[in-house]
């Protein structure tokens, strides 16, 4: 055998092991969030939370495409910092599947990650903080973090607000009851935007007054409930590994358990958020896909642009 031949089969182990450990992170690379059919962002402002600090509730509802191969791995921008209180999947029952998540910073936003096993989910996150006195100002950023065919935003105007203001302006304001408050209206400003690209990032500021802290609806009884449902299956899971004398594992990951005890499980919290959040009539009906302008299902054209729907 020739001192050549000798030399490439010297290397060759290492070459092999080189290809498997690079196989995988070839495979990771690849895994791209798929394009999003359909994503509806609502901000609702002092809804039902009254941390001063997590003043606004944002709920994403989103829905894959039908040919997306399941399961699917998600990510969608969130704002820095957030606090994360559901992410889930909508099974065909419509019942909501907690599942377990990545949250990492990527940028000016926080990115977060899981994998979905039906076409339709919705995260649930408390963020931005009121300010000082009683005049109330935010800023919404979002970013697209894959292309989306229509895209939606909605911002919900607080019970007791007055001089309630959104730039840009939207050109669909509407009332609408909620199935949670049949007897309490809300006013909801709307927008519709098609094949959203990724990376594109939109801005909404919204001020208004507001002369108490006191959120749109109460959710003390709703929040006793849901913690009673997440604490009620943590112990179960307790109570398994106490059993086998792992007291200490289970100290060091209290709060981890807490986090995931419900991942894969149907969530039936009795929030205000999780059971109720689902985007307003308006924002789920048809637009026109050039000026945005609110227009009849059957309507072929726009009569604002007269651009061909």
């Amino acid at each position: 055998m020739s001192k050549r031949i000798q030399a490439y089969l010297s290397v060759l182990p290492a070459v092999i092991i080189l290809l498997m450990i690079m196989a995988p992170v070839a495979q990771a690379d690849s895994e791209t969030t798929p394009p999003f059919d359909k994503l509806f962002v609502s901000y609702w402002p002092e809804y039902d939370h009254i941390d001063p600090n997590e003043s606004v509730l944002v709920i994403y509802w989103g829905k894959l495409p039908d040919d997306v191969q399941l399961p699917a791995k998600i990510n969608v921008h969130i704002p820095r910092n957030s606090k994360v209180y559901a992410a889930t999947t909508i099974d065909p029952s419509g019942k909501l599947l907690t599942l377990p998540y990545d949250q990492e910073p990527a940028g000016d936003f926080d990115e977060l990650t899981y994998e979905i096993n039906h076409p339709e989910f919705q995260l649930e996150i408390y963020h931005y903080p009121t300010g000082e006195g009683t005049n109330r100002t935010y800023d919404f950023d979002f970013r697209t973090s894959t292309p989306v065919k229509e895209l939606g935003f909605e911002i919900q105007k607080p019970q007791t607000a007055t001089d309630f203001t959104v730039e840009p302006a939207s050109a669909n304001v509407n009332i609408e009851k909620r199935q949670n408050n049949p007897n309490r209206s809300f006013e909801y400003h709307s927008y519709v935007f098609r094949d959203a690209p990724k990376d594109k990032d939109y801005n909404f500021k919204v001020a208004y007054n507001k002369p108490d802290t006191n959120p749109s609806v109460n959710s003390q009884a709703a929040t006793a409930s849901g913690t009673a449902v997440a604490e009620n299956r943590s112990s179960g899971v307790l109570v398994a590994f106490l059993s086998i004398g792992l007291v200490m594992v289970i100290a060091g990951i209290a709060v981890t358990i807490r986090a995931r005890s419900l991942a894969g499980n149907p969530v039936d919290t009795q929030s205000t958020a999780s059971k109720y959040a689902k985007p307003s009539n308006e924002l789920k009906g048809k637009f026109c896909s050039s000026c945005g302008t609110k227009i009849e299902a059957s309507d072929k054209f726009c009569s604002e642009c007269g651009s061909t729907n």
